[in-house]
């Protein structure tokens, strides 16, 4: 059930590395399901014992079910949560892979995904909780970002939400 999230996520990484070094590389991903395989991802990395929130070591029971029946597909995203990015995005294609927990208050509340120059946030909350207003860039994060073009190499990567 959850086995064609990981080939999604392959095809997406393979094709996003390959703007590192061909130009004119088009990108197109079906957000939700790169919306859900980060929630595997964060799950994955609790169950794993390696998360941390203020209290030490997250464990799996203290994920909200909710969580887990959006990840199989029983219940969707609710309005609001899931995947946030900034509107801006360095010129210049960047390398590499990295996840982040993301905490509020000491506890966990998502992750951040780093592919090449693109950041991806998957919150669990509110964006008015998860970002911080006063942030200069706070007006240019987006849920559900659509589209980023990359001049250099004449690339882009589309997500598409509907």
């Amino acid at each position: 059930m959850l086995s064609p999230l990981d080939a999604m996520a392959g095809n997406f990484f393979r094709s996003s590395k390959n703007l590192e070094t061909i130009k004119d590389t088009a990108v197109v991903t079906w957000g939700p399901s790169l919306e859900r395989w980060l929630l595997k991802v964060l799950l994955g990395l609790i169950g794993a014992n390696q998360v941390n929130d203020q209290d030490g070591k997250v464990d799996i029971s203290q994920i909200p079910v909710e969580w887990v029946e959006i990840l199989f597909g029983y219940k969707e995203f609710p309005e609001n949560l899931g995947v946030y990015s900034a509107n801006f995005v360095n010129d210049k294609v960047e390398a590499g892979l990295s996840f982040q927990t993301l905490l509020l208050e000491g506890k966990i509340n998502g992750i951040r995904a780093k592919v090449g120059s693109i950041e991806l946030y998957l919150s669990m909350i509110p964006k008015e909780l998860a970002f911080r207003q006063d942030h200069p860039n706070y007006d240019q994060i987006l849920y559900h970002p659509k589209l980023y073009h990359f001049a250099d190499r004449n690339g882009y990567v589309s997500f598409h939400w509907d």
